[in-house]
């Protein structure tokens, strides 16, 4: 069976559409836990990004450390401090990545 250019594209565009509004409907298992939605996070606009400040409602920003004792800290990084902005490695509605990893080699856990 030959799939036309226009039905390839109309089929490129459902899985689009299905695969996005999947994200968008999946909270992480710890914040589903704790009893959130997507109203908690999403205080501005509905499926508007959320700032790290957001995050910070429920979370709180790590402290500048003097002595990394041979190891690196996942939230006080040696280049960055603890500025970074939370999704950098976090994404609630797609798997998170490891930052470092763009330069390093670390085998941190990321929720």
């Amino acid at each position: 069976m030959r799939i036309s250019l226009l039905g390839k594209f109309q089929l490129f565009v459902l899985i689009f559409i299905v695969n996005n509004s999947y994200a968008a409907n999946t909270i992480k298992e710890h914040h589903k836990e704790s009893g959130l939605s997507c109203d908690d996070c999403h205080i501005s606009k509905p499926f508007e990004s959320v700032e790290t400040g957001q995050c910070l409602t429920c979370h709180e920003l790590p402290e500048r450390k003097t002595d990394y004792h041979q190891k690196p800290d996942k939230h006080d990084s040696p280049h960055y401090g603890p500025s970074l902005d939370c999704e950098n490695c976090h994404f609630e509605h797609e798997e998170s990545v490891n930052f470092c990893n763009d330069c390093h080699e670390f085998n941190f856990k990321i929720p």
